[in-house]
């Protein structure tokens, strides 16, 4: 039976070491395509395959995963432009800063829903209810029916801005404002299931389902606090930096945008770091999220990242397996000069 020296095995341990630290800085994402502006990206919202992206100026253009980029609709340069985004089939829905809520259908006409009192924060069309639901700075949640465009109720939500929401289980939504207050409501009745307090001087500026009725929520000091209808489940800190935007990419990565310019990618409900990516000096006005990439915007360009590998891509050979790998890998590698050496001796 071969014996290996305990040169060999620390010599196969320490190769395995390195190798996997190496693989911890492959960049889980990369750079496909970037766009320059002629005016700012405001709104930004995915739907197979595409990102749709409002500018400043008017324009709405369409990026692809691919990297093509298209001009869906060529605007006017003037002071009212589209703050939110979403699009659903064949119909483009808009919000904008002066309040207004517009639906753009496939031939370009533009219908007007109804408006809000102040900026809309955001949009989303919700198919399976055939409603579109609308926020804004006013603190206000309107729903319409999305073919009529008949406003069906108006929850008055909050006393400051509203600055996320999200639909639970087709009935009922939670909504975040910035004076700090994240708040569970129905969508039948428009009653208030429960609220959670972070106080006057938290901003909670996003929100992301993390699935079993738990959801995330960024908050301006850098933290992300676990919510559910029946109160505060966790929060931690992750970062000094406001987290203005939360999306999930899969069940169980969190990506996280914090002001001005930083990306990170956290395992839910943990929050534990698994990818972090910087963007310069440039910050960061926009973005929208799949599952495989992302677009950033800032006031002078678009870029498009696609994922390369999963973030705990080298992970999977973390541990015993791994270790044991290399080790029996590097042995039968030494074998293997053994037995050449062992020849060529033999031959001379």
């Amino acid at each position: 039976m071969r014996r290996f020296s305990l040169r060999t095995l620390i010599l196969g341990a320490l190769f395995a070491g390195a190798t996997l630290l190496l693989l911890q800085f492959l960049p889980s994402w990369v750079l496909q395509n970037s766009f320059l502006l002629s005016s700012g990206a405001t709104s930004a919202c995915y739907r197979e395959n595409d990102f749709v992206v409002a500018c400043r100026n008017g324009d709405i253009l369409r990026i692809e995963t691919s990297g093509a980029l298209s001009l869906l609709r060529s605007g006017k340069d003037d002071q009212c432009y589209v703050t939110a985004i979403d699009i659903e089939v064949d119909h483009l829905f808009l919000g904008f800063n002066d309040g207004r809520v517009s639906r753009l259908q496939a031939s370009g006409e533009v219908e007007s829903l109804g408006c809000h009192e102040s900026t809309i924060t955001k949009i989303k069309a919700i198919l399976p209810l055939d409603i579109v639901i609308t926020a804004g700075r006013d603190g206000v949640l309107k729903i319409w029916e999305m073919h009529t465009g008949v406003l069906v109720r108006s929850i008055s939500a909050h006393s400051h801005w509203l600055m996320d929401f999200e639909v639970i289980d087709k009935k009922d939504v939670i909504t975040a404002s910035k004076n700090g207050v994240v708040s569970f409501w129905s969508l039948t009745t428009g009653e208030r299931i429960s609220s959670i307090s972070f106080g006057d001087a938290v901003e909670v500026l996003g929100l992301a389902p993390i699935g079993d009725g738990n959801f995330a929520a960024g908050l301006s000091t850098g933290e992300i606090a676990i919510v559910n209808t029946k109160g505060l489940v966790s929060r931690r800190r992750v970062s000094g930096s406001p987290i203005f935007k939360l999306k999930m990419l899969s069940k169980d990565r969190l990506m996280a945008f914090f002001w001005p310019n930083e990306v990170q990618v956290l395992t839910p409900p943990s929050c534990n770091v698994v990818a972090k990516m910087g963007f310069g000096s440039n910050a960061l006005d926009v973005l929208a999220v799949s599952h495989d990439a992302f677009i950033v915007a800032s006031s002078k360009s678009i870029k498009l990242y696609k994922r390369v590998h999963a973030e705990e891509w080298y992970g999977v050979f973390v541990g015993v397996p791994f270790m044991v790998f290399f080790l029996l890998l590097t042995c039968l590698l030494s074998s293997v000069w053994h037995d050449w050496r062992r020849f060529r001796t033999a031959q001379g």
